[in-house]
């Protein structure tokens, strides 16, 4: 009985879809937007869920209300994890809240099995002016944001004739190095496992093996939390990082450590980070609409904008984060892997990482 009413649902949305993509035929990108704000309206209200700290998601809130005020907005922010576990529960309970799901993309691949998301076929990822590996192939979910990792030094304490310019410097590393450099612990951060996954997508599993063995030849440092490494590379314990997400480059630099970013020479990994409608939502106009807001180029800029400072995803953009090289070079470096596969090997990947540096 149950997989026969998720099943209803399924077609319902399906037919909820085609027949949003029949009546926008013949409307202007404007006017289709101007009804559906006005439809948003009418529902009164939107309800966030993100993976955030709760003052990054009402800057988010924020940006959107100041384009399309008149609707009442609330969120709420939990790890990844959490929040499938909850909006599965909110779903067996036959309890629908959210409005608009924010997670990284594996999450919401797992949402998607689910059938806890539903297709929106968004005007604002059309003409392409998103890359097609941002795309849901069914419109579940759009990557919006990506945190990119790259290496950063204390450009007070090493010279620029040390510091590396690709990962494969890391290969043969310079014996001038040893000491200088910390790296995270694949094993126990999110992030630090991307880095590990794009590699192996990049280089194969030998190549990869061999950077990582060579951190150890060099005495590099490991860290268990991020905070970790960006104290040794503040007080010169460890004045070069192997990778740190851009994000806390630039908390660094907003607390004016003497750092700089590498944005090593054949691409970045990046923690791909989407978007998409709940299954069920309350308030469907409003999630469309915040959907397309975060889409548009306006909406794209803003995710640039303190505290967020993210990378969007839009082609052609013109931003720039205060201590990073233009957005369209982050994204023309971002090393495309597949989230679903990486999430799914996690477990295997982090355990033959942990054995290729002798770790319990």
């Amino acid at each position: 009985m149950m997989v026969q009413q998720q099943q209803q649902r399924l077609d319902s949305a399906i037919a909820d879809l085609n027949s949003r993509v029949s009546k926008l035929e013949g409307q202007t990108p404007e006017a289709y937007l101007n009804n559906l704000y006005a439809a948003a309206k009418q529902e009164g209200a939107l309800t966030f869920y993100h993976f955030y700290p709760t003052e990054w998601g009402q800057a988010m809130l924020n940006a959107f209300q100041a384009k399309y005020p008149g609707i009442s907005l609330s969120q709420f922010t939990a790890p990844a994890g959490e929040l499938v576990t909850r909006i599965s529960s909110e779903a067996t309970a036959g309890k629908y809240t959210a409005d608009v799901i924010n997670m990284d993309a594996a999450s919401h691949g797992v949402l998607k099995s689910m059938n806890l998301t539903a297709p929106y076929k968004a005007l604002g990822a059309q003409g392409g002016t998103f890359d097609p590996a941002f795309i849901d192939p069914d419109y579940n979910y759009y990557v919006v944001i990506l945190e990119v990792m790259g290496g950063v030094v204390n450009t007070k304490l090493v010279p620029k004739e040390l510091w590396p310019i690709d990962w494969t410097d890391y290969i043969n590393p310079n014996p001038k190095l040893k000491g200088l450099v910390s790296f995270g612990d694949a094993r126990r951060l999110g992030t630090q496992y991307i880095v590990l996954f794009s590699l192996i997508t990049k280089y194969g599993q030998e190549k990869t093996k061999t950077m990582y063995q060579s951190l150890t030849s060099i005495n590099a440092k490991m860290w268990p939390t991020g905070s970790t490494g960006t104290d040794w590379v503040t007080t010169g314990e460890a004045p070069i990082i192997f990778a740190l997400p851009h994000t806390d480059y630039e908390g660094l630099r907003a607390a004016g450590v003497p750092v700089e970013f590498l944005s090593y020479a054949s691409g970045l990994p990046a923690v791909a980070e989407t978007m998409g409608i709940a299954r069920n939502a309350p308030h469907p106009n409003a999630a469309k609409l915040f959907i397309e807001f975060y889409l548009s180029e306006e909406g794209q800029v803003a995710l640039t904008k303190e505290p967020l400072w993210f990378v969007p995803t839009r082609r052609g953009l013109v931003a720039q984060l205060p201590f990073l090289p233009p957005v369209s070079e982050l994204l023309s470096k971002v090393i495309i892997i597949d989230y679903l596969a990486a999430a799914n090997q996690r477990t295997d990947l982090r355990n033959l990482w942990g054995q290729w540096l002798g770790l319990a």
